[in-house]
């Protein structure tokens, strides 16, 4: 049985990208470049292309991006 990751302080050959993006990431906050905070999903234009959201209010959020029905094209 192998023993887990986090217990293991030494570089595994499969995970060594994700340490590397995570140290990345975490530098970037560090420097202050990206602030992390929470939006509300009221504010959140981009919701429509994570979940699925009622007809209003998905077209409340794709009509800043320029996202538009192909019936509108015309």
């Amino acid at each position: 049985m192998e023993p887990l990751q986090a217990k293991e302080p030494r570089s595994h050959q499969r995970s060594k990208h994700i340490l590397r993006h995570f140290h990345l990431i975490r530098e970037i906050l560090d420097r202050g470049d990206v602030e992390i905070c929470k939006v509300h999903t009221n504010d959140n234009i981009v919701d429509p292309l994570t979940k699925p959201l009622a007809q209003q209010k998905h077209d409340r959020h794709t009509e800043p991006l320029g996202i538009r029905y192909v019936s509108d094209w015309s």
